[in-house]
């Protein structure tokens, strides 16, 4: 309920982009896993 108070109080733009976040936050450690095994190979490539 408290929650809900709240959420009545934010502008559009905070709800806008905390609904963002969540969508793409399940993603975000995938992506940092890729990236981190891309990085791995170019390291590995320029030795």
């Amino acid at each position: 309920m408290n929650e809900q108070v709240n959420d009545c109080w934010k502008p559009s733009w905070v709800k806008a982009l905390t609904a963002a976040i969540e969508e793409v936050e399940d993603e975000e450690d995938e992506h940092i896993f890729t990236a981190k095994g891309r990085c791995r190979e170019l390291w590995i490539q320029s030795l």
